[in-house]
């Protein structure tokens, strides 16, 4: 795209991320646009790999107690059946509250303190708590149902998928012809 970004700044300090960006396209039309700060792709992962691992950690922990000695395969295989099977709703709970105290610890060190800034920043608080909501689901589904769970069948803490649904249907077996 033939577009010219230029950054004006307006006596501003680049920290404070109040940025004036004058964007030109092939018309020479100009769109003048007040940014005051994006959430980049590094932030949010700083805010949402604690919650998904705290979320992961029914499944995560035998994981670590094999990787540590600390117990046997068939000791963290029924610890991993205990957790996830009773408890998981437990750790998703306790991973979106620290999704939450993540966000607003965020805020606070952004300086949005008192109730009043915070109705300042509404839609940008608003945003970034819908966005690390998505990403912080996304990392969790990718963390546990992939990482975490091929870590396990590599290790033989549990079976593959697929076993798993062979012993639930059971074993059909096709005939093809009859007689």
């Amino acid at each position: 795209m033939l577009c010219d970004l230029r950054s004006h700044y307006s006596g501003r300090r680049w920290a404070e991320l109040n940025v004036y960006i004058t964007v030109s396209c092939f018309t020479n039309t100009t769109l003048d646009v007040w940014y005051s700060g994006c959430m980049k792709l590094k932030e949010l992962l700083k805010l949402t790999w604690l919650p998904v691992v705290g979320a992961s950690l029914c499944c995560l922990s035998p994981v670590i107690i094999v990787l540590f000695g600390l117990g046997t395969a068939a000791f963290a295989s029924s610890l991993a059946d205990t957790l996830y099977g009773d408890y998981k709703w437990i750790f998703r709970a306790a991973g979106l509250l620290l999704l939450m105290i993540s966000v607003a610890w965020h805020y606070r060190k952004k300086g949005v303190c008192t109730l009043d800034q915070a109705k300042r920043h509404k839609n940008e608080i608003l945003n970034t708590i819908l966005i690390t909501i998505f990403v912080g689901v996304v990392g969790y589904i990718f963390f546990l149902y992939v990482l975490v769970h091929y870590i396990g069948v590599w290790m033989g803490l549990w079976q593959p998928v697929v076993h798993e649904i062979q012993n639930y249907f059971g074993r059909a077996e096709i005939v093809v012809g009859g007689g």
